[in-house]
């Protein structure tokens, strides 16, 4: 067995030096407040600012890769516990200290992990106020200058990554050219995303028309030539912190900078907090190309608006919302995407545009959390909640039917409301109907387990040992989307309470929680009777709720599929959110 490695972090960094440390034989156990999810690696729920978790963690590893932002921990209270943690960790293990945090543009090793100094404008010294007042102050405090008098002494051993080996062309190439290779022979895109979390739906029709068209895709920065018009279109995941992680866009922008010229228009259309395309983007575009932002060329934001699976909404149909620099910049892009978009909107500038789309998803998401909310009460009231829903959306006005269900899934709703509370904690104060909206909705997995656990308790069967086969995985209807879906922590929740897992899904072939494999019930006409208890997480329309609940033993809806049955026509072994 190879190289033991701590891996701290599971966002988009952190997951990519996970998995090729594991392609390359290293025994590598990852560590976040959420699930890896990642094939052949251990993932360990836990606080990185934990010096005596980090300690134990750490013990027989040869390397600690530090993968956690400090951008998105506030400063000097939040990051300072973490590399703290991280370097004691390291000095009593022995191992060496790896950062990636010099990705996020904070230097060397020895600054991004707060040893020497947390950017130029913020030194930090023995001096330094960490969380300046009360007792938990004086801890950090205390627990901080340790670790730096350990790094002083030369009792810790650090070194640093450069961001290119990990997210440049060097260590991505195999999926750049997997993805490029299925383009180029006029295939779907089928692998996106995350590894654990892949992201995908057929363009197989739309990419030969493009092909034919004359459309090029290729890994060479050099082939691209001189774009007139430069699209922006990479994920924003959540960091650990749960601000957004914009490694992807830094490293996109830089690529622009290299390729414009004078008249390029430049769009981003990754989702984001306001202020990104000028605070973030524009200075890496002047800087990489020597140019100014709507002088020498245009820069705006449009927001993406795909809803994947809409048979009827696409990127033709769709409004297209533009905001540029300058009005010249606003102008540029509505030329352009009036080429490929029948409504092209206008925004006052991209803040106005980045705004627009956070505000469309923290809509949905504050709503759903409501129904949500309503349907744990009215479970206890003994009001069927989608009964009051239906007759609610009689009402020509004023009222727009939301449902609930077992959590929020895929890019837009659970995240990206996150990343406008992000931008209102830098102004020194929550946004508390966001984060409350965000307890709820991540609560309902666990709410799920629970009433599954009743209904089972109901019919004298103990949900530790019982048999228990989810229904759809992904996080929407008829897709294979699978990120942020509710499934997984509902099935880790199953798994810790001792059920014995098996899902189906149509479009999932492969299904793991925290890299440990779930069984995939290949015969679902058999399974469905021989299960102690079915849970149809999604309504996939290869699903017949009321044909399946009929043939299962117990059967918890929680799509509220069978809820117009439940006046006397529903089994009694039967139950809906």
């Amino acid at each position: 067995m190879g190289e033991s490695d701590l891996v701290i972090g599971a966002g988009v960094i952190g997951s990519r030096v996970a998995r090729m440390l594991a392609e390359g034989g290293h025994r590598v156990s990852v560590v976040s407040r959420r699930g890896a999810g990642l094939a052949g690696v251990t993932h360990v729920a836990a606080d990185a600012a934990d010096g005596e978790a980090m300690a134990s963690l750490a013990e027989g590893a040869d390397v600690i890769y530090n993968c956690v932002n400090p951008a998105y921990h506030r400063w000097p209270t939040d990051w300072p516990p973490i590399a703290a943690s991280l370097l004691g960790a390291a000095e009593r293990s022995g191992a060496v200290l790896v950062t990636l945090s010099n990705l996020y543009g904070y230097g060397p090793a020895e600054r991004s992990l707060g040893v020497a100094a947390y950017d130029q404008a913020h030194p930090i010294t023995e001096a330094t106020p960490l969380a300046a007042t009360g007792r938990k102050g004086q801890v950090r405090a205390r627990v901080w200058r340790d670790a730096l008098a350990a790094y002083q002494a030369g009792r810790v051993r650090v070194a640093e990554v450069r961001a290119s080996d990990f997210v440049g062309p060097g260590a991505e190439s195999a999926l750049d050219e997997r993805i490029v290779g299925r383009v180029r022979q006029g295939k779907s895109v089928s692998v996106l995303g995350r590894a654990d979390r892949p992201h995908t739906w057929s363009f197989t029709e739309d990419v030969a028309r493009m092909l034919a068209a004359g459309f090029r895709a290729t890994t060479s920065e050099s082939d691209a030539g001189e774009p007139d018009t430069i699209v922006i279109c990479v994920p924003t995941p959540l960091s650990e912190a749960d601000g957004p992680d914009l490694t992807a866009v830094r490293a996109a922008s830089e690529t622009a900078g290299r390729l414009l010229h004078r008249g390029t228009l430049v769009v981003l259309e990754s989702t984001t907090y306001p202020g990104t395309t000028d605070e973030l983007v524009r200075p890496i575009l002047e800087k990489a190309s020597g140019l100014s932002a709507g002088v020498d060329f245009n820069l705006a934001f449009s927001p993406e608006r795909i809803d994947p699976g809409n048979p009827v909404y696409g990127l033709r149909n769709t409004p297209k919302v533009v905001g540029g620099l300058t009005p010249d910049c606003t102008a540029a892009a509505a030329r352009f995407y009036g080429k490929v978009c029948d409504q092209v909107v206008e925004a006052r500038s991209p803040r106005e545009a980045e705004m627009a789309k956070l505000l469309e998803n923290t809509y949905r998401h504050v709503n759903i959390a409501l129904v949500n909310e309503m349907a744990v009460f009215c479970h206890e009231l003994g009001v069927d909640l989608w009964d009051s829903i239906r007759c609610a959306a009689t009402k020509p006005f004023g009222f727009q039917p939301f449902y609930p269900g077992p959590g929020v899934g895929g890019h837009c709703i659970p995240i990206d409301p996150n990343y406008l509370s992000y931008k209102v904690r830098t102004l020194g104060y929550p946004f508390r109907f966001v984060e409350l909206a965000q307890e709820i909705n991540s609560r309902m997995p666990g709410y799920v387990v629970d009433r599954a656990a009743e209904l089972l308790n109901r019919h004298a069967k103990p949900l530790n040992g019982a048999n228990v086969l989810l229904l759809g995985v992904t996080y929407k209807r008829d897709v294979a989307d699978q990120r942020e879906s509710p499934a997984r922590p509902i099935a880790r929740r199953l798994l810790a309470r001792g059920a014995v897992l098996a899902y189906h899904d149509p479009r999932v072939p492969d299904w793991a929680i925290d890299g440990q494999p779930v069984r995939r019930a290949t015969d679902l006409d058999t399974e469905i009777v021989t299960a102690d208890l079915v849970i149809l997480l999604q309504d996939h329309s290869e699903y017949d709720p009321e044909q399946l609940a009929a043939e299962a033993k117990l059967f918890f809806d929680t799509r509220g599929k069978l809820a117009g049955l439940r006046q006397g026509e529903s089994a009694a072994n039967t139950e809906t959110l």
